[in-house]
This record gives structure tokens, C-alpha cells and sequence, in this order.
């Protein structure tokens, strides 16, 4: 038989109401259900992945080699938009017919939110690191290498929150 089967138009204003960001905030310390009711489909067992042999070329040095102008060149030029963000009735859209699955993890996704923003707000608000990280990323960043391209000064300003950033 299953769940009743609910019209999604009728969860919509359901959605917009719970991702407010007030309510989204409040939804932080509501508890989350207890371990054992909660079901997640995981594997038992790790897969198998084979995985293809790596190309000779990519052997060569380790991180990748990141052109900062260029990469702040072509921020300016067309900078990458978020799909949720140009539609956001996308999202509604979307959590109206997997509002089961949100609703049971709303208050998770909503305190890792918060968290994400008390970390960011801490560590902008930071007028310096650790000396030795600064003089490795300098250097890394002089010479090219990067593990991820450098973000560009008006990205770097820009808070990481996806949902409710203001």
C-alpha cells in the first residue's frame, strides 16, 4: 500500500514557509529523530570500483596548476551561478515532492547550516592564520599550484551559504 499519496501544490507553501530563514533558523533546535528510527539505505559492504590506470601526463606533479589571472579573468567575464539561486521556485518545486525525505532531515541540514555560517563568519573575521599555512599557501599560490583554483576577490566575499544567503 505505502503513504497516502499528498499533491505536491498543496506542500508548496509548506516549503516556502519552512525555508524562511527565520523558521530555517529555529528548524536548528528542533531534535532530530533518535538513531534507531532513522533508516538510511547505505551498502553493507564497500563496492568493488575498478578503477582506469591514471595517464602518464598526470603523474608529472602533484596538485594542479592554477593560472590566478586568468582564473579572476574569467570569473568577471561570467561568473558561475547557482541554479537554485536563478530558481528558486526550482527548489520549492522539488522539496514539494520529497518533503518526506526533507522534513526528516530539515533539522540536520539546518544546524549544518548554522554551523557552516558560525565557522565562515569565524574565520573571515580572522585578521591572520597560522604562519606557516600563510607561507605554504603564498608560496603554492606563487608558483601556480593549487588543490582548488584560488577564488577571486568577489567571491572570497561572498557568504557560503547556498539557501539564505543575504
Amino acid at each position: 500500500m505505502g503513504a497516502p499519496r499528498i499533491n505536491p501544490s498543496r506542500m508548496k507553501p509548506l516549503m516556502r514557509w519552512l525555508l524562511k530563514p527565520r523558521v530555517w533558523r529555529a528548524l536548528a533546535l528542533v531534535s532530530s529523530l533518535p538513531r534507531a528510527l532513522r533508516r538510511h539505505a547505505s551498502p553493507r559492504t564497500p563496492w568493488a570500483v575498478a578503477l582506469p590506470p591514471i595517464p602518464e601526463e598526470l603523474l608529472t606533479l602533484p596538485g594542479e596548476r592554477v593560472d590566478a589571472t586568468r582564473a579572476d579573468e574569467a570569473f568577471r567575464n561570467q561568473p558561475l551561478r547557482s541554479f537554485d539561486q536563478l530558481q528558486p521556485e526550482g527548489v520549492i518545486w522539488e522539496l514539494a515532492r520529497q518533503w518526506r525525505t526533507f522534513l526528516r532531515f530539515a533539522p540536520m541540514l539546518a544546524r549544518a547550516d548554522r554551523n557552516a555560517e558560525r565557522a565562515f563568519r569565524r574565520n573571515s573575521s580572522r585578521s591572520s592564520g597560522d604562519p606557516w599555512s600563510t607561507a605554504c599557501s603564498t608560496q603554492s599560490s606563487r608558483l601556480g599550484y593549487a588543490s582548488t583554483p584560488p577564488l577571486s576577490a568577489s567571491a572570497r566575499s561572498e557568504s557560503p551559504r547556498g539557501i539564505h544567503s543575504t
